[in-house]
């Protein structure tokens, strides 16, 4: 079993110092995290997403992005929950931060496709296009 454990109010990780390794040694997974880490909010993020609770998936990444406000995998997590949710405008907004962010060679695919299927959902088809054909060509 994983066990995610998140401290209190003026405390720090280091409060679970002593119960991580008994979980361990009852062989379990403990991991530690502190909610001012933009890691802390996207991993409850993910796990939203995972549990189909896009709201609060988005409102945790969003929370991570304040601290990490370039991180590639938050900002394709965010953009592909605001395209889930049908709002391909924010997803476009969200996934163009990240393709300017990266170099032009080193852009990831799934950004690109992403970007190109919400291009088509507000109806921006050469762009679209540009931007699926884009995705076909990385790794070519």
């Amino acid at each position: 079993m994983r066990f995610i454990l998140v401290h209190g109010g003026f405390h720090g990780a280091w409060c679970w110092d002593r119960v991580v390794p008994e979980l361990e040694k009852l062989g379990h997974q403990a991991i530690a995290l502190d909610p001012n880490l933009s890691n802390a909010w996207a991993l409850r993020g993910r796990v939203y997403r995972h549990q189909g609770d896009l709201e609060r998936a988005l409102a945790d990444m969003q929370h991570a992005l304040r601290f990490s406000p370039n991180s590639v995998d938050m900002l394709q997590d965010t953009a592909e929950i605001q395209y889930q949710l049908g709002r391909p405008q924010r997803a476009l907004t969200t996934v163009q931060h990240l393709l300017n962010s990266t170099p032009p060679d080193a852009q990831p695919r799934e950004s690109l496709w992403l970007a190109g299927l919400a291009y088509g959902a507000v109806h921006r088809w050469d762009d679209a296009m540009a931007s699926l054909n884009a995705a076909s060509q990385v790794g070519a």
